[in-house]
């Protein structure tokens, strides 16, 4: 199964928060987790998957992420519209 807005439009990948802007800082990626993809995240006590769908994390490029994946999210978009809140 392939995330449902790939292509030229999507936000897949490394971002800044406040890209752009004097106030710019930190990085989160954008991602697309297909179902039984992912283990252990949801409780640590459990093997449970992660749904399907665009999540996002604070993480640097070739760094560990800080924290666990928000989400899921319907499109890219929203992924990357939800960090921007965080930032």
């Amino acid at each position: 199964m392939s995330a449902p807005d790939q292509g030229a439009a999507t936000r897949d990948g490394y971002h800044r928060w406040n890209e752009g802007t004097d106030l710019e800082h930190g990085s989160f990626e954008v991602f697309w987790i297909h179902p039984r993809e992912w283990f252990g995240y949801q409780d640590d006590d459990e093997e449970e998957s992660l749904p399907a769908g665009w999540y996002w994390w604070a993480c640097f490029p070739g760094g560990l992420p800080d924290g666990e994946p928000n989400g899921p999210h319907d499109t890219s978009t929203q992924a990357f519209l939800d960090s921007q809140n965080e930032g």
